[in-house]
């Protein structure tokens, strides 16, 4: 296996495990930029999505108190925290299940970050909220890909 070959898993992997992008940006662009088989893509994606998991639920509230106290990243993750308080409703009468549709949703904003930190601030069981995170993650990287999927085929797009 090459160097380049080894840097396109890894920048997949990479784009999957980021808190803006996750799989719904990581496997458009390895299928459609990257030109990688869409198995490898979601596997790669979905595994580096996967990644923030365990130390988000875990460790939440005290990234959100150091984000408060610093005011880290100019606000932003103040604004994230907020959103994600408001997005807790969502999921607060349902559970792990609500919580896996809620990730598995492929919109902006509804991902396995926002997903992990509504879980930790209702206070879900660390394995419950893993296992919805792992569902989560999965639903919507066979959304995506099949979407993407579906896009070439029906856009002509060459890969």
């Amino acid at each position: 296996m090459s160097w380049g070959a080894v840097w396109r898993d890894v920048s997949v992997f990479l784009f999957g495990a980021s808190p803006l992008l996750e799989l719904r940006g990581a496997i458009p662009y390895a299928i459609l930029v990257q030109h990688m088989e869409p198995w490898r893509a979601f596997a790669l994606a979905a595994a580096g999505n996967m990644l923030p998991a365990p130390a988000l639920l875990l460790f939440y509230e005290k990234l959100a108190e150091a984000a408060d106290r610093k005011r880290l990243f100019g606000g932003w993750l103040h604004w994230w925290f907020g959103r994600v308080e408001r997005k807790s409703a969502l999921v607060r009468g349902i559970g792990p299940v609500g919580l896996a549709l809620f990730i598995g949703v492929p919109l902006p904003m509804t991902g396995l970050w926002t997903g992990a930190a509504i879980a930790a601030l209702l206070r879900m069981s660390f394995w419950r909220a893993l296992a919805a995170c792992v569902a989560g993650v999965l639903i919507a990287g066979v959304a995506v890909t099949l979407l993407v999927i579906a896009g070439v085929s029906a856009f002509g797009i060459a890969k």
